[in-house]
C-alpha cells in the first residue's frame, strides 16, 4: 500500500479492537485501514493520539462536537462512537479506524467493564454513508498532515492537541495492568504520548506519566 491508501470493508467477520477484544461490525458503518506515511517527526507511540485528535477535528468540521479519550477512543455525545489500532503490517504502519455511523452494539453486548454507552453519529444529527465519509476523512487526514506535519516537521503543539482530549483537568479512574486501580487528574499530554496524571500518594500529590491502561469516569 502507498501512504494514504484505504482499504474500506462493509463489514468485518473479525474485527477487533485494543487487547483484541472482538468489534461488532454490522454494515452501514466505516471499518477502514489507512497507509499511514513514513518518515514523521516524533516517536512513533504519538501516533495514536495525534490520529485520534485528527478524527475528533474532522467531525468538528461537520458540526459534531467530539473528543478522544487517550488512548484510542473517539467520543461524541457522551458515548463511544469510533476507535483507532496502529499497527504495522509488511513495514507499513497502517491506522484501523472504526467509526459508528448509522449503528452501534446494544448495551449487552459490550465488555463487562465498559466505561461508556455506545452510540452513533446519527444520533448527534450527521447523516453519511460510509464510502463519501471515508473518502472526505482521509482527504481531511493528508492535508492536516501535511499543514501541521510536512510542512512544520514537526506534530501540532500539545496545547492545541489537548483542547480535544476528553477528561481535561477532571478526575478520572485510572486503570493500568490488572489490579492497578486509583483515581486521578488529567493534566495533560506528554511529549511522547502518554498521559499526565496528578496522582495523590502517601498524603501527597504526585505528577506521573503513563503510557498503557485506560481511563474511564469516576464510579457513581
Amino acid at each position: 500500500m502507498a501512504p494514504w491508501d484505504v482499504v474500506l470493508a462493509v463489514s468485518q467477520r473479525g474485527g477487533r479492537g485494543q487487547m483484541r477484544r472482538a468489534w461488532e461490525s454490522p454494515p452501514g458503518n466505516v471499518y477502514a485501514a489507512l497507509a499511514w506515511p513514513s518518515g514523521f517527526p516524533g516517536p512513533e507511540i504519538f501516533l495514536p493520539v495525534f490520529v485520534g485528535y485528527l478524527l475528533a477535528e474532522y467531525l468538528a468540521t461537520k458540526g459534531v462536537t467530539a473528543s478522544f479519550k487517550w488512548p484510542n477512543d473517539l467520543l461524541a455525545g457522551g458515548k463511544k462512537v469510533g476507535g483507532t489500532l496502529l499497527e504495522e503490517r509488511g513495514g507499513r504502519l497502517v491506522a484501523g479506524m472504526g467509526i459508528n455511523l448509522s449503528s452501534a452494539p446494544e448495551t449487552e453486548k459490550l465488555r463487562p467493564d465498559h466505561a461508556f454507552p455506545a452510540g452513533s453519529l446519527a444520533e448527534s444529527g450527521l447523516f453519511l454513508p460510509p464510502v463519501p465519509l471515508t473518502a472526505d476523512l482521509v482527504k481531511f487526514l493528508q492535508t492536516c498532515y501535511h499543514d501541521c506535519v510536512t510542512a512544520t516537521c514537526s506534530f501540532p503543539p500539545l496545547a492545541r492537541i489537548e483542547r480535544r482530549l476528553a477528561f481535561l483537568g477532571r478526575e478520572v479512574l485510572v486503570r493500568e495492568g490488572g489490579s492497578d486501580v486509583y483515581m486521578a487528574r488529567v493534566l495533560g499530554l506528554a511529549g511522547d504520548g502518554g498521559l499526565r496524571l496528578m496522582r495523590r500518594v502517601d498524603g501527597t500529590n504526585r505528577e506521573c506519566v503513563i503510557h498503557s491502561g485506560g481511563i474511564t469516569p469516576p464510579l457513581t
